[in-house]
């Protein structure tokens, strides 16, 4: 944590204009626990400078371990609604992610950007303040790194403990229970660990799977078709406040013997969610994405070099169907999916 002395520095500096003003934190898709505890740091650190600010998504939080963590340490986010006072916040700020959800960007377009904080490289961007980190294994670690070098969580009080808890919470999921965790990572971890409520992360990390989210796991599952070592499964229609079990059962399927790279997509709302999971030394998440899926809506969810999420339009296939018919709909659907990724792999099932 020696590199980017000034950053922090760099940051007050570019934040100043906005003192006695309001900043709008913007989280993209469904959010997850790296953008919620940065967002709740940077939150934090501008209040600290007197530019008030606040924490919006889209997309419902949906994963019992981020429902929890929100309960549990008193997270305030604001999700959208038509009506929201986009004017009267003079800029906004995006951590973990570095284009607003695709569902704000007309009403945000003419806003200008204070901020943009993140671990993933996606090309040109402008803002007053960038800081994009591609050597670390969360957003949580930069954050981290601000907090140690302002000295804030000494100084902060009883909403340190808040504080610390989500950064560490966001770094250990980010990082895969810290496998793909870099030296920059576990630094930050011994310097969080000092505040932090570890009694309380334990609670957060161990959240029970919902029945809900279990049936639609053991659905995939019984679903699944095997090429080689790619594991595909459909998850079918999944309900939005669900769709967090699609990522957790493409997890939960690479642990199977002589499978090192899994996608599980459903059909959520207007779009078919996917999640692709690899430990294949060969396999590059973005890039297969890209190749397979030429409709491909890349970045709606956080993600490790080794794993994807990912969106396609519905509208095409819905099309195709007469009706509201959802199971005429998910076999369309699984017809294009399998199609695809056959014809660009040339797979044969097994």
């Amino acid at each position: 944590m020696d590199k980017d002395l000034g950053k922090v520095a760099e940051l007050q500096e570019k934040m100043m204009p906005y003192v006695n003003q309001k900043i709008l934190i913007v989280l993209r898709g469904a959010p997850d626990t790296d953008s919620i505890s940065s967002a709740l740091a940077h939150k934090a650190i501008l209040n600290s400078w007197g530019i008030d600010s606040t924490i919006l998504h889209v997309e419902e939080v949906s994963h019992q371990e981020n429902r929890a963590l929100l309960k549990l340490l008193g997270i305030e986010l604001v999700q959208y609604r038509p009506g929201f006072p986009f004017d009267e916040y003079q800029a906004i700020s995006l951590v973990d992610s570095q284009r607003p959800d695709i569902k704000l960007a007309d009403m945000l377009k003419k806003m200008p950007v204070a901020s943009i904080v993140d671990h993933h490289d996606q090309g040109p961007l402008k803002a007053d303040f960038i800081d994009i980190r591609k050597n670390v294994g969360s957003t949580a670690t930069i954050y981290a790194e601000y907090l140690q070098r302002l000295n804030f969580l000494e100084t902060l009080g009883e909403e340190s403990g808040a504080i610390a808890t989500a950064l560490m919470h966001g770094i250990r999921v980010d990082t895969g229970d810290l496998i793909t965790a870099q030296e920059s990572d576990y630094l930050a971890l011994a310097y969080l660990h000092r505040y932090a409520d570890v009694d309380l992360l334990g609670k957060i990390s161990l959240q029970n799977l919902s029945p809900i989210t279990m049936d639609i796991i053991f659905q995939a599952y019984q679903k699944k078709e095997i090429y080689g070592s790619f594991l595909l499964a459909a998850a079918g229609v999944v309900r939005k406040e669900d769709r967090d079990a699609i990522p957790q059962a493409a997890d939960f399927f690479l642990k199977r013997a002589g499978v090192d790279t899994v996608m599980v997509y459903g059909i959520v709302g207007e779009y078919i969610d996917c999640s692709l999971r690899t430990s294949s030394d060969v396999v590059q998440p973005e890039k297969f994405l890209q190749d397979t899926f030429p409709d491909v809506v890349m970045g709606e969810y956080g993600g490790r070099f080794d794993s994807g999420g990912f969106r396609l339009p519905l509208g095409i296939f819905k099309s195709l169907i007469s009706g509201d018919d959802k199971d005429a709909l998910s076999a369309v659907v699984d017809r294009y999916i399998k199609k695809q990724i056959i014809t660009k792999f040339g797979f044969e099932k097994s």
